[in-house]
C-alpha cells in the first residue's frame, strides 16, 4: 500500500499509481509505503530518509466542523432516501403503460411526501 503526501497531508491511499499526476503540486507530493493497513480516522506522518508512513492518533475532529457537515447533509439525505425507495425504472412504466399517468404520480407523490424536502 502506498500512502501520497500533499503538503504533508495525506492525499491518498493506493496500490495503483499508474496514471496518476499532481502537475504543479509535483513538488510538494511525497510517495511512501505504508507500514500496515490503512484507515482514514488516523494522523499519519513519514520518515524522510526511508519514506515509510506510520499510523500516529486518532484525528480530532472540530465539534463545530462536524456539525456544519451533518447539518449539510442533513439538508441533502431526502435525496437519497427517496431515491432508494422509488419503484424501479421498469416498475414505474409497466404502471404507466397498464395503469396511466395518474396511477404512476400517486405512487411517486407517496414516495415524495414519505420523504420530504427539509
Amino acid at each position: 500500500m502506498k500512502l501520497v503526501f500533499l503538503n504533508n497531508e495525506v492525499y491518498c491511499a493506493t496500490n495503483n499509481l499508474d496514471g496518476m499526476g499532481f502537475g504543479e503540486n509535483e513538488d510538494n507530493v511525497v510517495i511512501t509505503t505504508l507500514d500496515g493497513k490503512y484507515d482514514h480516522t488516523y494522523e499519519y506522518t513519514y520518515d524522510a530518509d526511508t519514506l515509510i508512513a506510520t499510523q500516529g492518533e486518532l484525528k480530532v475532529v472540530d465539534p463545530a466542523v462536524e456539525q456544519q457537515l451533518l447539518d449539510d447533509y442533513n439538508k441533502i439525505k431526502y435525496k437519497d432516501e427517496r431515491a432508494n425507495a422509488y419503484p424501479d425504472i421498469k416498475e414505474q412504466l409497466d404502471k404507466i403503460y397498464h395503469e396511466g399517468i395518474d396511477a404512476w404520480k400517486t405512487t411517486i407523490k407517496a414516495v415524495k411526501d414519505a420523504h420530504p424536502k427539509p
